[in-house]
């Protein structure tokens, strides 16, 4: 009877410092810092796209994305793709698609990545998003968007 009372007292008081340790929930969005491009550039087809960001997380990241869409519809994804000149509407025919999802390695709560996009030189010509999302390991998520162009190589 003394070991069964004994085992409770030690199974509850395991229970009483576990709860005790249990770190707070994260409730905080992580963090992106986007150095290129910025709003309203403008790219020539068959060239390429300078992509740079920084995340930051106040407990560990998990993964970011990078996602280019023709905004051939003028359509607003956020405060960072404001003030831009934009052609007029028009349908897509050979619009450029860039989808990206990454990993980013465990336990960091910064990173940085830094990358070149080729744009084909059969790409529409106009106007586009690149929306740059961010996870954290609890699923929280962030996102940025800028306005682009894409232009014609001839002069």
């Amino acid at each position: 009877m003394k070991i069964k009372l004994l085992a409770l007292f030690v199974v509850l008081l395991l229970l009483l410092v576990m709860v005790q340790c249990r770190k707070e929930k994260d409730t905080e969005l992580p963090k992106i810092e986007l150095i290129s491009p910025h709003n309203c550039d403008s790219v020539y087809r068959g060239d390429f796209i300078h992509f740079e960001a920084k995340f930051t997380d106040n407990d560990q990241l998990s993964k970011y994305a990078v996602d280019i869409k023709n905004n051939f519809d003028h359509k607003s994804y956020g405060p960072g793709d404001q003030g831009c000149d934009f052609g007029p509407d028009k349908t897509a025919f050979n619009p450029l698609v860039y989808i990206s999802v990454n990993d980013i390695p465990p336990g960091l709560k910064e990173y940085e990545v830094s990358l070149d996009i080729i744009v084909p030189e059969n790409s529409d010509t106009g106007d586009y998003l690149l929306i740059v999302y961010a996870e954290d390991k609890t699923g929280w998520q962030s996102f940025y968007s800028v306005s682009l162009k894409i232009v014609s190589d001839e002069p």
